[in-house]
């Protein structure tokens, strides 16, 4: 069950992105709709891992498709709020960057160790699920939009280096363990 819930929320990716695209804040539907189906694939986010931990379902393909998920919702969320004209309130390219640059860092990084070690391992930090939710919570002021987005952008920006650095010494330590043997 969990699966499928993680397997909902990367297929809702493209929806999000569709409703982005056709957003018209003059029609009521239509200016709600990406925030209603981003908040959908945020909680079901937390309802797969809820989901998992309790019927304790953790798999292997959970455990890389989950945040791959999260990645692609989260990349393309930041992305279409960008570079779409329709929303006012728009986040600094660099902060864009930084984010996009962290999880395509992370997502490489977890390759590289795969062919280097055959191990696949994408075991989450607790300040790298912090980064996710204030990432999911800017883009959601964003599709708002609320004057306080740059300080949402700001917060986001920090953790979003800060945990980058921080699976970038986690998983150089654990090639150096794993070389080391």
């Amino acid at each position: 069950m969990a699966n499928q819930i993680t397997i909902l929320r990367a297929f809702l990716t493209p929806v999000f992105i569709t409703v982005t695209v056709y957003h018209q804040p003059e029609n009521f539907l239509f200016r709600w709709l990406p925030l209603t189906v981003f908040m959908t694939a945020c909680i079901s986010d937390a309802l797969d891992g809820y989901v998992a931990r309790s019927r304790n379902e953790r798999t292997l393909f959970g455990q890389v498709l989950d945040p791959i998920a999260d990645k692609l919702l989260l990349i393309s969320g930041f992305l279409s709020v960008y570079f779409s004209p329709h929303f006012p309130i728009k986040p600094p390219a660099w902060v864009v960057i930084l984010v996009c640059s962290r999880d395509a860092f992370i997502l490489a990084g977890i390759i590289v160790i795969y062919v280097t070690s055959g191990t696949l391992r994408a075991d989450p930090s607790y300040l790298g699920k912090v980064t996710t939710f204030f990432q999911m919570i800017t883009v959601m002021v964003l599709l708002i939009p609320l004057r306080i987005a740059p300080f949402f952008w700001s917060v986001t920006a920090v953790l979003t280096l800060a945990s980058g650095l921080s699976y970038l010494r986690r998983e150089v330590e654990r090639v150096k363990v794993h070389v080391a043997k």
